[in-house]
């Protein structure tokens, strides 16, 4: 179960059209990609697919979800991983940032790592020149590290170099070899101190806060919750626009110069169909038909701010004249609306809006149909 929410998370990534050489924004989805060794993609890359092997070049930022991403070659600027698992040999010239269940290090990396995931492995041979910020179970950090490592960690265990030291790192265990090099503090709170090997270089100070960090990951469940959140709009809208691009459009023209009608008809809607499945609900017969019609008011209603969304992030485009990639506008919009109906009071009165646009452009479509159909 916990692999499947994994891949589901997977799907946050920016992805439409097969493609292979050069284009501003090249995008992949097949099942197997693999950049070959000469082969260079003049800007960014994003890729979907079961596996993903970069063994040439990408001079932009690279996007990937999948199972399994390997980046053998060099990406000039970042890596944004959502993959089950990502294996980082090459060389990354910009950030790597990752939601993953395993995150393996054994190249180089000029910047930062932020990531997410079950375990992260820095190999002996490897280098991270700028700082680590990580959300994991389990860290195991045997390169180099050019600046900090911070995070919040179950198990951490420092047997390579961290060149600035620990700032802010909440950990309930952890473990410092003999070999390591810490050029810093370590300043941390755990249930434990931490059990650091004879030999091991500090050359700054052990700040240790005893805390129960169990109550303290209550603090990070809001946090948790709201990127669960994004995460599932992001996927669902990554496979509507893949699996039911005919029915996004076909949303979106209902709004067409019919937006009021639309809004109207759907706050109708909102008041009529609640009041049906009630009375429903009190015939015997009725029941599963009631059961049946509010599970897919809640399914509507999930839905209707990517649909939303994706039509706002066209029209603003449209409305300003901005030359953009079509997923970069849709996103766009989906983050604002995001953002708007997240406001407290106000966000909700907007939510009760994009609900009624939805439900509005859902019942023209329902009556252009049937329609179609007697005629």
């Amino acid at each position: 179960m916990r692999r499947t929410c994994w891949l589901l998370a997977l799907l946050l990534v920016f992805s439409l059209m097969t493609g292979g050489a050069a284009y501003a924004f090249g995008t992949i989805k097949q099942d197997t990609y693999i950049l070959p060794r000469d082969q260079v993609i003049h800007g960014d890359l994003a890729v979907n697919a079961g596996k993903a092997v970069i063994e040439g070049t990408v001079e932009g930022d690279l996007y990937v979800f999948s199972e399994n991403i390997q980046v053998l070659g060099e990406v000039k600027g970042d890596v944004l991983s959502f993959s089950a698992q990502t294996d980082i040999s090459g060389i990354v010239d910009g950030n790597v940032r990752a939601f993953t269940h395993h995150l393996d290090i054994t190249g180089k990396v000029s910047r930062n790592v932020t990531v997410v995931t079950d375990h992260l492995v820095i190999d002996k041979d490897s280098v991270v020149n700028g700082s680590i910020l990580a959300l994991a179970k389990t860290v195991d950090l045997f390169g180099k590290v050019g600046k900090e490592a911070n995070g919040f960690i179950d198990q951490m265990r420092i047997t390579g170099h961290v060149g600035q030291g620990i700032s802010t790192l909440a950990c309930k265990q952890l473990t410092i070899d003999s070999t390591a090099v810490i050029g810093g503090d370590i300043v941390y709170s755990s249930p434990h101190k931490a059990v650091i090997a004879p030999g091991a270089t500090i050359t700054g100070q052990e700040r240790y806060a005893p805390k129960d960090l169990e109550k303290k990951t209550h603090f990070f469940f809001p946090l948790i919750a709201l990127f669960t959140s994004v995460v599932s709009t992001l996927v669902l809208w990554l496979l509507l626009r893949y699996l039911f691009p005919a029915a996004v459009k076909r949303v979106h023209r209902q709004w067409e110069g019919r937006l009021a009608a639309s809004i109207g008809i759907g706050a109708l809607a909102l008041f009529v169909l609640p009041l049906v499945c009630v009375i429903l609900l009190l015939t015997v017969v009725g029941i599963p038909l009631a059961l049946a019609l509010l599970a897919s008011l809640f399914l509507l209603a999930f839905v209707s701010k990517i649909f939303v969304g994706t039509w706002v992030g066209v029209w603003l485009t449209q409305r300003f004249g901005w030359r953009l990639h079509p997923l970069l506008s849709e996103l766009i919009g989906i983050a604002a609306v995001l953002l708007v109906t997240g406001i407290p009071i106000l966000g909700f009165l907007l939510t009760v809006v994009v609900w009624m646009m939805f439900l509005g452009a859902v019942m023209g479509i329902i009556r252009h149909t049937s329609q179609a159909f007697c005629h």
